[in-house]
């Protein structure tokens, strides 16, 4: 089944936005995220550039035609469940993760989201 998600990556200057069509649950997400990160396809911090590390993204996760784009933001589709902000603070990588319109299940450091996905997604799920 589908679950579709927006993910943005933003620095100091811009927001660049993913549509990714399927697998947008936490733990799916945090795969995601992993395989980024692990790729060698984004530069390693403390450099974070968001444009830069969309593509990256896209790179570590496009396995076909339409199932990760570039996208405007959440605002573009009506049928979305997951939205993930990632950004760069003092202490590394940071992600927000929502619900459409706002509602923030999780905040924290991006590597305690991979590392606890599981227990993030069971919680919501209760």
């Amino acid at each position: 089944m589908s679950t579709r998600a927006v993910y943005g990556f933003k620095d100091q200057y811009s927001t660049h936005w993913v549509f990714v069509h399927h697998d947008g649950y936490p733990t799916g997400a945090a795969d995601k995220f992993a395989a980024a990160l692990k790729s060698k396809l984004v530069w390693q911090l403390p450099r974070f550039e968001a444009n830069e590390f969309a593509a990256g993204f896209i790179a570590a996760n496009k396995e076909s035609a339409g199932g990760v784009r570039l996208t405007s933001g959440p605002d573009a589709h009506g049928d979305i469940e997951y939205v993930y902000l990632v950004s760069q603070n003092g202490t590394g990588l940071q992600v927000k993760a929502s619900y459409p319109g706002g509602k923030i299940f999780f905040s924290g450091p991006l590597q305690r989201f991979i590392d606890d996905a599981k227990a993030i997604e069971k919680r919501e799920q209760d």
